[in-house]
């Protein structure tokens, strides 16, 4: 299988930003090294729940199949040679899916890609059609293994039906993984507010810049398992077999874990989702976050060959604060800011 931009030595130069930072430790160094092509997501199939995708793309090197429409309460199966089934007319699931496992631009560069409509060509859609890809990918016996299913989409409230169907899919051995919500500068910011962020079972994942500070639009909380990069990611565009993008939201960050997750079971295709989880938590680089928030996890994206997390320092003993306190001065209040889409 292709794999642009790969030397003979396996290293990526120049790659997004995105990529440069979760296979280091610390900071960016400009290359990639992405796992061997039997380590590298390989018959991993990774379904992305979104507005379609553009499988003719060129990065995706064939790996991107047509499979499934759900826009309607009647579920369209695409055949695979169908490449205006699934489609995608908006650009956000080619560039999602350019994340997870393009050539260039992805993280799991020998992974299949499955185009699963749920989203209109105008980016919005229906919980019930969430539920519904949800519940063909891991019921009809046409979901192939091992699965991650990355869903880049969200919407205010507690949805009861979003939970019940995360929770059977995972426990019928599917990787869930989903945005945390753009609503950091709101008056809503926690994502436990949120569809599906909320959910236990799935993979939360917030969004970080190149800095590493925490996204200021990157809903937080403890609903959150992870931070990723998401900030004027560049990946494949919808506008041609060639086009590239820069988008920025949560909904970049959790295609770069459903990607993390899918090198996890090109390793051991029989992990659970939970040790899929369990295992990425693990390799995940402590304290980089900066204003990662309380309640949020301290934990950044590590894809890299250094598959022990270091050690955090422990903290500095604080020096005696002197008496008496001053009174702390009152922050002015913060507008509210309108939140972002997913």
């Amino acid at each position: 299988r292709e794999r642009g931009g790969v030397d003979s030595k396996g290293m990526q130069a120049t790659p997004p930003w995105g990529l440069d930072r979760v296979d280091d430790r610390k900071g960016l160094d400009k290359d990639f090294s992405p796992p061997s092509l039997a380590q590298g997501g390989a018959n991993v199939h990774v379904y992305v729940a979104d507005t379609g995708i553009r499988t003719t793309h060129k990065d995706f090197g064939g790996r991107a199949i047509p499979t499934l429409e759900v826009l309607s309460s009647t579920p369209k199966e695409c055949s695979a040679s169908d490449t205006s089934c699934a489609f995608d007319r908006q650009g956000h699931g080619t560039h999602c899916a350019g994340t997870i496992g393009g050539n260039t631009y992805g993280v799991a560069k020998s992974s299949y890609l499955h185009a699963v409509k749920v989203l209109s060509d105008s980016g919005s859609g229906s919980f019930s059609w969430f539920v519904e890809a949800l519940e063909w990918v891991m019921k009809t016996g046409k979901g192939q293994k091992p699965a991650v299913f990355s869903a880049s989409l969200g919407g205010r409230g507690i949805v009861s039906t979003v939970k019940v169907a995360i929770d059977k899919a995972v426990a019928a051995g599917v990787t869930v993984v989903v945005a945390a919500g753009n609503s950091g500068r709101t008056s809503l910011p926690d994502a436990c507010k949120y569809s599906p962020a909320y959910v236990p079972s799935a993979i939360t994942v917030g969004a970080t810049q190149s800095n590493d500070a925490r996204a200021s639009y990157s809903s937080y909380g403890a609903c959150l398992d992870i931070y990723a990069p998401g900030s004027s990611i560049k990946s494949a565009g919808h506008r041609s077999d060639t086009a590239s993008a820069s988008m920025s939201g949560t909904s970049m960050a959790c295609p770069h874990v459903a990607g993390a997750a899918a090198l996890i079971l090109g390793e051991d295709p029989q992990k659970s989702p939970a040790g899929v989880l369990s295992t990425m938590l693990a390799r995940a680089t402590p304290n980089e976050v900066t204003d990662a928030k309380p309640g949020s996890p301290n934990l950044l994206l590590y894809t890299g060959l250094d598959t022990q997390a270091p050690t955090p320092a422990p903290p500095p003993t604080p020096s005696p604060t002197p008496r008496p306190t001053p009174s702390p001065t009152p922050a002015p209040p913060v507008p509210p800011v309108p939140a972002q889409g997913t």
